[in-house]
């Protein structure tokens, strides 16, 4: 009985270190150049090093193999490019085959239909296509134009509160976050007012922004990749990964886009024209608005409610980060 428990222990042993060896090779055997992997992790290590960060890591290793060189996260495959005619390639020329994103495992499967979290950056195929076909209207320069009111007043507010610290040394990266917070929150939210430095948004964001890319979560999902849904489910139930924030926007902005959507519907009803003022984001999305989207009906340019709410969240997330990094280093280069 001993033996042969020590047979299978012994041979699972073996089963496991080839599959991991072979796995470690994918790209050594397809002739591309890339650092050494680690059986278990990849290069995990290497990425996630505390004294220097994983862009300058990257760096490093595209002057020692080329601009043209793979590496592993986990069990994960990843082609590093740095050429520009080949992301050129990559980006135009085969747009078609190249246009998701890293799949977001907190998302869950963006091809689930009853998947109420999939937006524009998260989807894929004809779910992907038709969302950006609804999207990209929303950001047009004739809609910005529209929302230029809302933006100038949270400036206003932005240059009152800086003239009243005029001769003073500041961080301007707080206000910059105030400010751009507010406008997200104005156009895309439905806040009616200003809430610089009293909007309890800035400082979950801080929070959220902050967390490390490789966390004991995301460096398990990189590593069994097949058991992503188990791994995340039983992080948030035990609290590894905080998810209460992100679940009350979901929820508020979901009470909001509701209460909205029968605003509309009133209006509509007592307006004889037929033709609402947009103000913001919400209505915007709102005007392709669908109560329901077969798998069948795939492409037609109209969203659920639920996918309203996702794309609302993605914007809110991108347009933040994205926006009061730019602008701080907008100001830092303007003096």
């Amino acid at each position: 009985m001993l033996l042969t428990f020590l047979y299978w222990i012994s041979f699972s042993s073996l089963f496991i270190y080839l599959y991991l060896y072979i796995q470690s090779q994918y790209w050594k055997r397809r002739n591309v150049p890339g650092p050494p992997t680690h059986l278990l992790l990849g290069n995990i290590p290497e990425l996630t090093q505390e004294s220097k960060a994983a862009w300058f890591q990257l760096r490093d290793w595209t002057q020692e193999y080329g601009n043209c060189y793979g590496i592993m996260e986990g069990a994960r495959r990843l082609l590093i490019l740095s050429d520009p005619e080949k992301i050129a390639d990559v980006f135009s020329k085969k747009f078609e085959y190249f246009h998701s994103r890293r799949p977001n495992h907190f998302v869950g499967d963006v091809d689930d239909m009853k998947n109420q979290r999939v937006h524009v950056f998260s989807s894929r195929g004809a779910r992907w296509k038709r969302l950006r076909a609804i999207s990209t209207p929303v950001v047009a320069s004739s809609n910005i134009r529209k929302l230029f009111p809302t933006m100038v007043d949270c400036i206003n507010v932005t240059l009152e509160t800086l003239e009243s610290h005029s001769n003073k040394i500041i961080d301007i990266h707080v206000y910059v976050k105030e400010l751009v917070m507010d406008i997200v929150c104005r156009v895309g939210l439905g806040q009616k007012e200003t809430k610089q430095f009293n909007n309890e948004f800035v400082s979950h964001f801080d929070h959220f922004f902050g967390q490390p890319a490789h966390n004991p979560v995301n460096t398990l999902v990189a590593i069994f990749p097949t058991f992503t849904g188990q791994i995340v489910k039983y992080a948030i139930k035990f609290g590894a990964a905080k998810m209460d924030f992100i679940n009350q926007i979901y929820a508020n902005l979901g009470k909001v886009v509701s209460e909205r959507k029968q605003t509309r519907e009133k209006l509509l009803r007592e307006n004889s024209e037929g033709k609402l003022e947009m103000e913001d984001f919400i209505d915007f999305f709102l005007e392709a608005e669908a109560s329901d989207i077969a798998e069948d009906t795939f492409t037609e340019r109209k969203m659920t409610l639920n996918e309203i709410v996702a794309n609302l969240v993605a914007f809110l997330v991108a347009g933040y980060d994205t926006t009061r990094e730019l602008n701080s280093i907008e100001f830092i280069f303007c003096n």
